[in-house]
């Protein structure tokens, strides 16, 4: 037990940690529907069987606290298993009580007692029961059935479910809580069901509450001798879960799109164009060779610059003394990689760090380039929170550009707080390149 309470602990610890890692004055959809998960729960169970919980003198509430894990097929499906200890405290029943009945040293049940041995009357009796219990579940999201909730933060599910059941009864006396007989073992085969609703309170954390009810075959789970054909146990708890190895969804074609950015010459020349936008992220950024004018002054660009998807910046042809003769300017582009965080995050995930290497080979191949970095958010949350967490998104692709050896002096980093054109809520959460050349 106290080693099930340190892990609870640490698992919520771990729980304030990870929805505290931006503030934000509401959640939005998760940006995953399927994957593994693991997770925590307790609760309260009561059962019934010859004695029950709900006894003639008082209610007799029990314990149990156990794990789970599962994985989730769709909005809809996902099968689950649990473990869990616990104990079940059980009296006589008002029948049992009113009909006088006796428990003999036979250990068979008597109306009326003789002299052949010794009986305790059922009044008089209480039976402890540990559980270990064994579930597989089912679980059946009725949210994921409407277009408007399925991606929807909360779940309510029904779970039919299946048991496997070891119990273990101390029988003791009212009275004076005198052992009777201990360690009376049996396995039973249970079959019931489950209600549960969570709530996510980040993308990868729930917090729930479940209820269910399970029917168990063979003996009694008090080992009393059997009157009435009811043997079940009835539970209600907390459920603390946490997702691992989720698989995100299918990106649309924007969510894979490339930044390029050209050479920006000249003053007060330079015009953006709406590019096409990429169908599928490249294996691998190939850098072309930049051609720079001889007397092209070095790029300034404005810090009002905010990051776009799939945004190409283009010289204009600059004019010459001659109105009839234009002088083109032939600019090779270099394409860079959008990094995306996730909801609640301005940490770089290992699937994106490769994109920023990939960023410092481009300027390890080019070592006059400097770039200037542009961190944005969603439009969840006020607006200097996201100033502030756009701005620590494009530290944080500096930070790691330095483990790759690009010095400091290379890289400006910008907060641009909410990308209000980006074409999702997923996209907008990222950190773009603009090249400056120097």
């Amino acid at each position: 037990m106290k080693r099930f309470l340190t892990l609870t602990i640490l698992f919520s610890v771990f729980a304030m940690a990870e929805s505290s890692a931006q503030s934000n004055t509401e959640l939005e959809p998760r940006d995953f529907e399927r994957g593994w998960y693991i997770g925590l729960q307790g609760g309260i169970p009561t059962a019934e069987a010859t004695f029950s919980s709900f006894g003639a003198d008082r209610f007799r509430p029990g314990w149990e606290a156990g794990l789970h894990a599962g994985y989730r097929f769709n909005h809809i499906l996902a099968v689950e298993a649990t473990a869990a200890i616990g104990q079940v405290f059980m009296s006589e029943q008002d029948c049992c009580f009113e009909s006088d009945y006796l428990l003999g040293a036979d250990w068979n049940r008597w109306k009326y007692p003789t002299a052949d041995f010794h009986y305790y009357p059922y009044s008089e009796l209480k039976s402890h029961t540990q559980l270990q219990r064994y579930g597989l579940h089912l679980n059946i999201n009725m949210l994921g059935f409407f277009p408007s909730t399925r991606d929807s933060r909360w779940r309510v599910e029904l779970a039919p479910s299946i048991y496997a059941v070891g119990s273990s009864s101390d029988l003791r006396t009212k009275s004076d809580d005198k052992l009777i007989a201990a360690d009376i073992d049996s396995w039973h085969f249970g079959y019931g069901g489950r209600l549960q609703a969570s709530y996510a309170l980040t993308e990868r954390l729930d917090l729930g509450i479940y209820g269910g009810f399970a029917h168990h075959t063979g003996s009694t789970l008090d080992a009393m001798p059997q009157i009435h054909l009811t043997n079940f146990v009835i539970d209600a708890g907390l459920k603390l879960t946490y997702a691992i190895g989720t698989k995100p969804r299918e990106k649309s074609a924007a969510a894979a799109a490339l930044i390029p950015a050209a050479a920006l010459l000249g003053e007060g020349n330079d015009t953006a164009e709406q590019g096409e936008v990429a169908n599928e992220e490249p294996a691998e950024v190939e850098v072309v060779e930049r051609k720079a004018m001889p007397q092209a002054p070095p790029a300034e660009v404005s810090p009002e610059i905010k990051p776009a998807v799939g945004i190409k910046a283009e010289p204009q042809s600059e004019a010459t003394t001659e109105p009839q003769t234009e002088q083109a300017t032939e600019v090779a582009e270099v394409e860079f990689p959008v990094i995306y965080f996730s909801f609640n995050s301005v940490w770089i995930e290992p699937s994106e760090r490769g994109k920023v290497k990939e960023i410092s080979q481009i300027m390890k191949a080019n070592p006059e380039m400097r770039i200037r970095v542009t961190g944005s958010c969603c439009e969840i949350g006020g607006e200097e929170v996201n100033k502030r967490v756009s701005l620590q998104r494009a530290e944080a692709v500096k930070r790691v550009l330095g483990q790759w050896l690009i010095p400091a002096e290379r890289v400006e980093t910008v907060g641009a707080g909410i990308a209000h054109d980006a074409p999702s809520r997923k996209e907008a959460r990222n950190a773009t390149v603009i090249e400056i050349i120097k």
